[in-house]
Parts: structure tokens; C-alpha cells; sequence
């Protein structure tokens, strides 16, 4: 789920998103990848694996523009992406550390115009080691909301600074919305 995760971040921030379709196929014993599952050690069943639960909440953290992008040319174990709605309003970022060790990010990315003032940001984090009917590796990962809102005050027309150290083999989500 983190390097599908690491993925999409870097198609979206290349612009070459055709290249992600192959990952909505379903895997089995001879082909895992994809976003469901179906074999033997499922029980023949159709299971949902980590990936699915990381691109479901990608889906719901990405808005239709992209603001900045943090890559692997930085740091190779870390990347993140920031996208926002058409107004200005929404602000999501989603960061990958696919480190095996804590990892510090630190960039800034200029807010929309029309973004500032009281804003309600809200936080979730993906981490491995969920429980599932399976098993490993078809546990649904562990997902947080480490706060549900926070009320925080942006200067418009300011860059956003975003400092944090990421657990390892962790993906976090921000949303930022306009009150």
C-alpha cells in the first residue's frame, strides 16, 4: 500500500496518470498486484488487500488540482502530495514514508488566494499490522484519525510550511478546509 501510495503520488506529480491502470486488476497466485484478490489462500474468496485501503482514501484526500509535490529526488524514502478544489477552499496533503526508520519531511507550498484565515484541518494516519478475516497480506492496514479537527489560523496569501517526522511504513493525510 505504500509504494502504490508512493505511485500515484508520483504519476499525479508527473502528470502521466494513464500508467496507474495496470493497478486496478485483480490479483491471484500468479499475479498479486491489483486492488482485490481472489485464490487459493483467500479461500477462494474475493478479498479486499492493502492497496484497495490505500487508494480508497487517496480517492477521498485529492482534490482536482495540484499545488506542490514532494519526490524522491529530495529523499527517496519519503514523498508527498498536496492538492486543492477548484476554489481554493479544500486543501488535502497526503505523505508516504516507506522507510523502515522515522523519517523528517520539511517543505512549503504557496496557499490559494482565496485560502486563509480560520481553517479546519484534520488528520489521519495509515499504518501496517491491521486485522482482517485473512490475515496477512490481506489485513486492512490501521487507520487513525489522530485528531477529527483542529482549528488553526493561516495567513492568506503565505506559504504553508509542513515539518513533520512520519513513524516508519507510514502514510498520513491532511485536510485543510476553509471555515
Amino acid at each position: 500500500a505504500l509504494w502504490h501510495t508512493s505511485a500515484l503520488n508520483t504519476y499525479f506529480a508527473t502528470g502521466k496518470v494513464r500508467m496507474i491502470s495496470h493497478f486496478f486488476w485483480k490479483g491471484d497466485n500468479y499475479w498479486t498486484k491489483g486492488l482485490v484478490y481472489q485464490d487459493v489462500d483467500s479461500g477462494n474468496a474475493l478479498v479486499r488487500n492493502p492497496v484497495w485501503w490505500a487508494y480508497r482514501e487517496y480517492i477521498a484526500h485529492t482534490e482536482q488540482k495540484i499545488l506542490a509535490a514532494y519526490t524522491g529526488l529530495q529523499d527517496r524514502w519519503l514523498d508527498a502530495i498536496v492538492t486543492t478544489d477548484p476554489n481554493g477552499q479544500i486543501i488535502h496533503l497526503i505523505v508516504v514514508n516507506k522507510s523502515d526508520l522515522p523519517r523528517a519531511i520539511d517543505f512549503a507550498f504557496d496557499a490559494p488566494a482565496t485560502f486563509g484565515g480560520d481553517v479546519l484541518v484534520s488528520k489521519r494516519t495509515m499504518q501496517p499490522n491491521g486485522a482482517g478475516r485473512y490475515g496477512a497480506p490481506f489485513a486492512e492496514p490501521i487507520i487513525t484519525d489522530v485528531y477529527q479537527h483542529q482549528t488553526v489560523t493561516i495567513a492568506a496569501d503565505r506559504q504553508i510550511r509542513y515539518a513533520e517526522t512520519l513513524p516508519p511504513r507510514t502514510i498520513v493525510y491532511y485536510t485543510l478546509r476553509q471555515r
